[in-house]
């Protein structure tokens, strides 16, 4: 309710404390997403990831205070760590890495190996060192066949703790479900297989879409939820993020462009003069800063070369091959193994659609402020990717993934969910998005599936083969077919906890008014 164009707070003593309610939401959701991470990370054989191996050794290193010895040529980065003899002598996946019809059965067990070996090549060994010291922690307690596992266990729970907050977060400030699609849609099957493995894409991407939520739900949803709790997840995430990787920097600088642009001058400036927002963007800044430093002094910036430099065409043909790099569009969706096992199309129209119809939505409602924002996040996408890959063409030749740019994009969908669902007031408005919804749910839940099941088929058989074989050259450690059965049931239970979180209420028992009240 409104009094005096003022929210009516309840009594005190019916109200429980922000953070309680918080940590209750957010242990579920960690739970559930941390099992579907946990199903990913199984069901992806070990080395089966792009550049897990250089990404390996690089964590056992820094998790031994290692910054390692540079030996690095040009268009070669290489620097050398001390690590378990385990991981040194772990999977060659070369013989079935790019090979979508070869099974992951080809590579050599791993085995235990005891002490440590010197001397081991990794060349993304100038990254930004935060999240290879917290993933290659296990490597320090145990050297057994199951290492990689282990750490890839540590990766997936650092990811699951910004998911969940993201979901909870907007659901907090919203109270609707259609806020929640915005979040579900930006979790496509990519973010799950890159939360999975080691790879710090994973943690970059996770607290990228924690910090869009926490963000959004800011500069959009004011006066709806405890701002100390979205001061404080923004903080986190993007100190987190710019830690991550050496474009993470440019990545939290353009999401935050954004934000502030959503935001206008005069919630900026109410925020702004927020004490708590004062020490949250100081601890941003120090960490924007701490990164910046490590980037610039370790070459952070320097690639190993994948292709052959650009030599003797003309500026029109590279800048075309360039901009064909900025359209891999469907590696943010899914493209499994090292990046060689690409999903039927239907699966990238379908995303394609979730997303189009959450920012026709916006729209539709002629929110054009909103809509100059997702403009320019779309534009970014695009235009960063290409730039990037022609300023170094002559030097590295055309390279570049699609999930570098994934802390950005993903921004379109969370944004678009937020804004379109500040005006779906009304009875009939509520029942359309409701069912709208239920459709959304039911869309991600197929493709979701559908990406883990063929996923894992390229691993136990390669493509070729029958999905549903019963006895395949390569096995996961947990039976196939439990995996294939359980995670349908954690997406449907993940669908449900946000279909909870999501309702609107008539009543509100604690420091969250309803959204029809906001609006009013």
């Amino acid at each position: 309710m409104t009094l005096g164009g003022k929210h009516a707070s309840p009594p005190a003593a019916s109200r429980p404390a922000p953070w309680s309610t918080f940590l209750g939401q957010w242990l579920v959701g960690f739970v559930l997403l941390f099992a579907a991470i946990g199903m990913w990370t199984v069901a992806t054989p070990k080395y089966a990831a792009p550049d897990e191996p250089a990404q390996a050794v690089k964590a056992a290193g820094t998790a031994r205070l290692e910054i390692g010895r540079d030996v690095s040529a040009p268009g070669s980065p290489s620097v050398l760590f001390t690590i378990p003899t385990t991981i040194a002598a772990g999977t060659n996946p070369q013989c079935f890495a790019f090979k979508n019809s070869t099974p992951a059965s080809c590579a050599t067990p791993w085995r235990y190996v005891a002490g440590l070996v010197a001397n081991q090549s990794s060349y993304v060994g100038h990254y930004p060192p935060l999240y290879y010291f917290l993933v290659g922690a296990p490597s320090l307690v145990t050297q057994s066949a199951n290492v990689l596992l282990y750490m890839r266990v540590v990766s997936g729970l650092l990811s699951a703790v910004f998911l969940s907050a993201a979901f909870v977060l907007v659901a907090r400030t919203f109270r609707s479900r259609w806020a929640l699609l915005g979040i579900g849609t930006a979790i496509t099957p990519m973010v799950y297989f890159l939360a999975a493995v080691i790879n710090p894409s994973g943690l970059e991407i996770t607290s990228a879409i924690c910090l869009w939520a926490a963000g959004g739900c800011l500069v959009l949803g004011a006066g709806r939820v405890d701002q100390r709790l979205l001061i404080s997840w923004g903080a986190l995430s993007a100190s987190v993020c710019v830690l991550t990787r050496g474009l993470s920097p440019l990545m939290v600088v353009l999401i935050g462009v954004a934000l502030v642009a959503l935001a206008g001058r005069d919630r900026l400036r109410t925020l702004v003069a927020r004490r708590d927002m004062q020490v949250g963007l100081a601890v941003v800044v120090v960490s924007g800063l701490a990164a910046v430093g490590w980037i610039l002094t370790e070459k952070a910036l320097s690639v190993q070369t994948s292709a052959n430099p650009v030599a003797g065409e003309g500026r029109r043909e590279i800048l075309l091959q360039s901009w064909r790099i900025a359209l891999k569009l469907n590696e943010m969706v899914g493209y499994f193994g090292w990046l060689d096992t690409p999903m039927p199309t239907w699966v990238y129209v379908t995303w394609g659609l979730l997303i189009v119809a959450l920012v026709l939505l916006v729209i539709l409602q002629r929110q054009v402020r909103v809509v100059l924002v997702l403009c320019f996040v779309a534009v970014c996408t695009l235009a960063i990717p290409t730039m990037l890959a022609y300023d170094q063409a002559h030097k590295e030749g055309i390279v570049g993934q699609g999930r570098y740019i994934m802390p950005l994009a993903l921004g379109l969908p969370i944004i678009a969910g937020l804004a379109g669902s500040r005006r779906l007031g009304g009875k009939r408005a509520h029942n359309a998005s409701r069912s709208w919804a239920m459709v959304t749910a039911l869309a991600i839940l197929v493709v979701q599936q559908t990406c883990f099941v063929l996923a894992l088929a390229r691993n136990r058989t390669g493509i070729r083969h029958s999905v549903f074989v019963l006895h395949a050259p390569w096995e996961p450690p947990v039976p196939w077919l439990v995996l294939i059965l359980v995670f349908p049931l954690v997406q449907i239970a993940l669908a449900v906890w946000c279909a909870r979180m999501g309702a609107p209420r008539r009543e509100v028992h604690d420091d969250l008014p309803s959204t029809t009240a906001v609006m009013a």
